[in-house]
């Protein structure tokens, strides 16, 4: 898995805001911005197998479980969608 540089997300962000077209009131992204991202994705994308590879002994069964459990968690102490996702 790559790691995000500081620099790749800066750029990143430039060439978002110069893909936006902000015309009429309207947020529509060019078609170059659209295959960066994709390129973006490609770069960035996990190991599909991650969890097979690097720790077998969890099964997916398992793995549905703890999320359930912390997703409860997550809605009894009322946090914040974001702490969830970050959780996981």
């Amino acid at each position: 898995m790559n790691t995000v540089e500081p620099e790749d997300l800066l750029q990143t962000n430039e060439r978002l805001m110069e893909g936006l077209n902000l015309e009429e009131g309207r947020g529509q992204v060019d078609d170059e911005l659209v295959a960066f991202m994709i390129s973006r994705e490609q770069t960035y994308q996990i190991d599909p197998n991650y969890f097979e590879s690097k720790q077998p002994e969890l099964k997916k069964r398992m793995r549905a479980i703890l999320l359930d459990w912390i997703l409860e968690v997550a809605d009894e102490f009322k946090f914040v969608r974001e702490t969830f996702h970050l959780a996981i």
